[in-house]
């Protein structure tokens, strides 16, 4: 958090020397200067005072002063480590945690080892990244894990103000720890509760984030709640209500983006389906919609999908088969995995790599209409290149004379000609993590925002008393040193209705319509329903001052009420169950006995231990009841629960298949005419044929389609 300085630890000396540092992902060619760090004498982690050492704050990240907090001491016999208080081998507290010593086994020492001498070469060699390298740091004997800060943490109620630290560990050396900075970084400092005129003073704006006013903004007008200065420290026991006059829509206006992302929505088909049509094999198109190098450097691939990193919208998608098998669970519908947004030297990733390799293997590619009229069409055009791919073997860079014969370097050139002149060759390329509804349907999303922005003033002024503080948002307190917010608990969709709160740039409760996703980062692309100052064109998938790419944290999710209410109880059932078991276990090892459990107030269920010798209390009957209810544990926390798949989703299905059959007789030639003398029948309208299905949900879509004006 602090300015860098290299004098913030004590330097040994300069050195200049060829040491290959690795900043930019290759290694230097060149000397490089060399700081090298003078080693604390410190020889016995004993010395550290280990349990007064944990929970405190130290800096780090060098050569900057980054706040962070000591979780774990170790050296290569052991290890200290701050753990909760439920551990019973404790052997004193700090800061409501108690310190544990863990002994290492012989292979836990030589990993240890080996971990402190890669450390030592990252610091002298880089990592890759710019700001790392350079440092002569000598021998590692003693390692520090800490968690960095990530900022200050409010608390909707009181006002008050903690330091955050996150989750992700950092491994340190202790010569790389600065225990006291030369100056405190007044930014990060800590504050006590508000008074509630101080936190919702009068006139201030607020914006509802709970309740059936939910995205709804206001100004507090008063009344306070009265607070007495006697009573100041226990406020957090009082309950803190404002009046506040909302601003209400006079029509539900958060379900025209659904409507029209389902009604400009493409069908998707497999590459199995592609081939059987355009009568090619997966080998031939695999190469076609990515890169087919020649020797003349030339690429005449599609390249419609590139580097197995990037896709073009409209054309291609990958599609996770787990997440779609998994949809239905609470922990793979929650908001994009939650991790630390600030990290530092050390830090260890998010993902394993084998994590990462069992991922590539649950994804598979998919294409639209549009792409197989693409393909067709340069099949129809260069058929010899398509005969050339499949009868010769793969290779990294193909020679001109084999793909075309003679002239071979005019023939792709021509090929080359004729994709410059296809509009798809100019689009951007978007990570495969990146979803995107369609250009017509941004621009009919953009014309029902003016309808909606027309009517803002019909909005109804409604005055609404005695709101307590935790359902509104207020952002006048708000530092650029804050947390994000933690509003949204489900993931973004294409349509979603959203209302700006802490997003830079945007006026505060201007809402607007999610037309992007971006997964990798945890930002989505956002059309607002009026015009502001700050506001972009995005590479022209709105008008000028419209759109915004912001963080999903800075926004709040206003369209989808009922499924968030859904998650909230199930997230409140799970944590409860866990809770009971928990208090259940506890009562089986102090000897009592349990006959049944609290039954979930979401469902109408009755667990009940069944044990035939629960009038017994020796020692061994306990052990099987604590046997009994760590599996009744597991299988209630292992339940899916989730909607199941119903007969209509069964046979939309099934008609999407036979739909495309029907495509694939088409294609086949038993309904083509004169295919000698007629072009061949343009396929974009016969894979589109699958979105004329007649249903009650595209023929809601199309007629609000209708609706939107011109």
């Amino acid at each position: 958090a602090g300015f860098p300085s290299l004098t913030i630890l004590p330097v040994k000396g300069f050195k200049s020397e060829f040491a290959k540092i690795n900043v930019f992902g290759t290694a230097s060619k060149y000397k490089s200067v060399l700081i090298e760090i003078q080693s604390p004498p410190i020889l016995d982690i004993e010395a550290l005072n280990p349990q007064q050492l944990l929970g405190r704050t130290v800096y780090v990240n060098y050569p900057h002063t980054h706040e962070a907090k000591v979780v774990a001491i170790s050296c290569e016999e052991f290890e200290y480590k701050l753990e909760r208080e439920e551990s019973s081998s404790g052997i004193s507290s700090c800061g409501g945690d108690v310190v544990v010593k863990k002994v290492f086994d012989v292979v836990t020492q030589n990993k240890w080892k080996r971990d402190a001498v890669t450390e030592e070469e990252k610091y002298r060699g880089g990592r890759g990244t710019p700001g790392s390298g350079g440092v002569i740091i000598g021998e590692v004997k003693i390692r520090l894990r800490v968690v960095p800060l990530q900022g200050l943490q409010r608390n909707p109620i009181t006002g008050s103000c903690k330091k955050k630290f996150g989750e992700s560990e950092a491994d340190v050396p202790i010569q790389m720890v600065l225990w006291v900075p030369p100056v405190m970084d007044e930014r990060f400092k800590e504050n006590d509760e508000l008074t509630i005129e101080e936190l919702m003073p009068v006139g201030s704006e607020v914006v509802a984030v709970a309740g059936d006013l939910l995205g709804c903004k206001g100004v507090v007008v008063g009344p306070h709640t009265a607070e007495k200065s006697e009573a100041k420290q226990h406020a957090g026991s009082l309950r803190r209500l404002v009046d506040v006059e909302f601003s209400v829509p006079s029509k539900n206006e958060n379900s025209f983006g659904y409507t029209i992302a389902k009604a400009f929505s493409d069908d998707y088909y497999s590459s199995r389906d592609l081939c059987s049509v355009l009568h090619i094999t997966p080998s031939v198109l695999g190469k076609i919609v990515g890169s087919i190098k020649l020797d003349n450097r030339l690429d005449i691939g599609l390249n419609l999908k590139r580097n197995g990193s990037y896709q073009l919208l409209g054309y291609t998608r990958r599609v996770d088969f787990n997440k779609q098998q998994n949809s239905h669970r609470i922990e793979e519908r929650k908001v994009w995995e939650e991790s630390d947004t600030i990290q530092i030297i050390g830090s260890a990733s998010n993902e394993s790599p084998d994590a990462a390799a069992d991922a590539d293997n649950s994804f598979g590619w998919e294409y639209s209409a549009q792409a197989a009229t693409l393909i067709h069409d340069f099949k129809a055009k260069f058929a010899v290149l398509f005969a050339q791919l499949e009868s010769i073997p793969h290779q990294s860079v193909y020679a001109c004379d084999e793909l075309f014969g003679e002239n071979g370097k005019k023939v792709s050139e021509e090929v080359m000609d004729w994709m410059k002149a296809q509009p798809f060759f100019s689009m951007p390329r978007t990570p495969f993590t990146t979803q995107s509804l369609s250009r017509k349907a941004m621009k009919a999303i953009e014309q029902a925002a003016n309808v909606v922005a027309a009517e803002k003033k019909d909005y109804v002024k409604l005055l609404v008393r005695q709101i307590p503080v935790e359902k509104l948002y207020c952002d006048i307190h708000r530092t650029s040193n804050d947390t994000s917010l933690s509003l949204n608990c489900l993931e973004p969709q294409l349509g979603d209705r959203i209302v700006n709160l802490t997003s830079d740039g945007v006026p505060f409760g201007f809402r607007g319509t999610v037309i992007t996703i971006h997964s990798s980062t945890n930002y989505v692309e956002v059309l607002f329903d009026s015009e502001f100052i700050n506001g972009k064109a995005l590479q022209g998938s709105c008008s000028q001052f419209r759109g915004k790419l912001c963080p999903w944290s800075s926004l709040i999710l206003i369209s989808r009420p009922k499924e968030y209410q859904q998650y909230i109880q199930k997230a409140r059932y799970q944590q409860n169950s866990t809770a009971a078991l928990r208090q259940a276990i506890f009562q089986f090892s102090d000897g009592h006995v349990m006959g049944q459990f609290p039954a979930p107030h979401s469902r109408n269920t009755n667990i009940q231990a069944k044990n035939s010798h629960n009038s017994q209390t020796n020692s061994n009957n306990k052990v099987v009841a604590k046997g009994h209810v760590t599996e009744l544990t597991k299988g209630l926390l292992q339940k899916k629960v989730g909607p199941t798949v119903s007969v209509a989703t069964l046979e939309s299905k099934s008609d999407k298949t036979s739909h495309m059959k029907k495509l694939l007789d088409i294609k086949s030639g038993s309904e083509q005419k004169s295919q000698e003398e007629k072009k061949p029948k343009d396929l974009t309208s016969m894979l589109k044929g699958s979105l004329n299905i007649s249903s009650s949900s595209s023929s809601a879509s199309t007629k609000y389609n209708n609706s939107v004006p011109k």
